[in-house]
């Protein structure tokens, strides 16, 4: 059933609308472009992954609004509460149902929207939906949450909506990066806006990098984020790929051991003092680890018992005795139990667990056949930038696991963080 909102004249308050939020959510979506946000969220798989649309079936009052303002949807499990600014165009005005505001502005109204129930009240300029009844009669104008107000004034209005979560966001973490946060135990708000593009959508926010023990975002703390030059020499194949860059290795590395409680590695006798990105590759069950240095050829030589093994494509393939080096070495974001094979590339570093998968790499990089080059990357590089602390790109069976979910058709699934100023700015995109 439409409905109708008649007024004799907009309400003018100074009010903002999110003021009347109340405390509780967690889930706060400002939506810029309420059209578009719908039909992108209820048929978009990777929305449904991430439950951005799991009350909107059940809000059918939010097929009837026409705000000319933001609109904030806030959700906590079941219950949810639609606020916005009001004005007499609020509501769609061939509805059936009218609703006379002259016998009482604050009055709560019961409506009845297809088969779900919701209830309206108008307070002051802003008009307040729920399915909670009583959270309506109690509900106040809150000058005092002054940390969510700054989150919503730190979005884009210019997205289509943007998704502030004030405590803990379990399905956005996975796809931000599964082991990235650590644990459960790291809360701290994040904030993403939400835009559309072709056969996907992307993302940008902020989140907090406070001095926590379950934040390994601090491994990038006093590091300068670099080019991604993995990307050129990672199979177009490739099923995952992570990037990490530092100016420094010395402090990456002081970094990650603080919050792992390991011992700093010696940088002596250490090839990654030279390194200023380290990536993991893989292809199924395929791994290897490419480290991009500065000079090859002085990475080399404090690379200890190593020996030729054979030449393929002129480029020569090594057997290590050492071959659990990046065991656990880069945990939470790149392990490889074994490293039988090394070989060097250009200013690349190269190792692998198997002999063959390194020759896959090599052959990818001398025709060209890189990630850089795929079409994967190369319809979504105007959403990425240049330089990064943290990429990774995730195929769509990678994301399908990670998610739970069927997400076969998306397989430009890109992902940035740079830590800057504590925090990290996160830029991605799922296509």
């Amino acid at each position: 059933m439409s409905l109708l909102i008649g007024c004799n004249s907009d309400f003018k308050s100074s009010d903002k609308s999110y003021q009347y939020i109340p405390k509780g959510f967690n889930t706060i979506i400002k939506i810029n472009s309420l059209n578009e946000f719908i039909s992108q969220a209820r048929n978009n798989e990777v929305f449904k992954a991430l439950k951005l649309n799991d009350s909107f079936d059940s809000i059918k009052i939010l097929n009837y609004l026409n705000s000319k303002q933001d609109i904030f949807l806030a959700v906590n499990d079941n219950k949810y509460i639609i606020v916005t600014q009001n004005d007499s165009t609020l509501m769609s005005e061939d509805s059936k149902l009218q609703i006379d505001w002259s016998e009482s502005k604050n009055k709560i109204h019961k409506v009845a929207v297809d088969t779900s129930i919701s209830f309206i009240r108008i307070i002051n300029s802003v008009f307040v939906a729920s399915n909670d009844e009583a959270l309506l009669n109690t509900i106040k104008k809150d000058i005092e949450a002054r940390d969510l107000y700054q989150l919503i004034e730190t979005t884009n209005p210019t997205s289509v909506a943007s998704v502030i979560y004030l405590d803990h966001s379990p399905e956005f973490d996975k796809l931000i990066y599964p082991n990235l946060l650590f644990d459960s135990g790291y809360k701290q708000p994040k904030v993403f806006d939400l835009d559309l593009i072709e056969h996907g959508f992307s993302y940008s926010g902020v989140i907090s990098s406070k001095d926590d023990i379950h934040n390994f975002l601090l491994s990038f703390k006093n590091t300068l984020p670099q080019k991604n030059f993995g990307l050129s020499i990672a199979p177009a194949t490739a099923s995952e790929f992570v990037s990490l860059t530092f100016n420094d290795y010395s402090i990456f590395n002081h970094n990650i051991s603080q919050l792992t409680k390991r011992n700093v590695d010696s940088l002596q006798t250490n090839f990654l003092k030279y390194a200023n990105e380290v990536s993991y590759i893989s292809t199924d069950s395929k791994k290897a680890i490419s480290v991009h240095v500065l000079d090859t050829n002085l990475a080399l030589d404090y690379i200890e018992n190593k020996s030729f093994k054979e030449s393929y494509r002129n480029i020569d393939i090594y057997t290590l005795a050492q071959n659990n080096f990046f065991k656990s070495r880069l945990l939470p974001f790149i392990d490889l139990e074994f490293s039988e094979f090394l070989t060097v590339y250009d200013d690349f570093v190269i190792v692998s667990h198997s002999i063959d998968y390194l020759k896959e790499i090599i052959s990818s990089a001398q025709s060209g056949n890189t990630l850089i080059n795929s079409d994967l990357y190369q319809s979504v590089k105007n959403n990425l930038t240049q330089e990064s602390s943290l990429l990774q790109y995730k195929n769509s069976k990678v994301l399908s696991e990670i998610l739970n979910a069927d997400l076969k058709d998306f397989d430009s699934n890109f992902l940035q963080l740079t830590h800057e100023n504590g925090h990290a700015l996160i830029n991605g995109v799922v296509q």
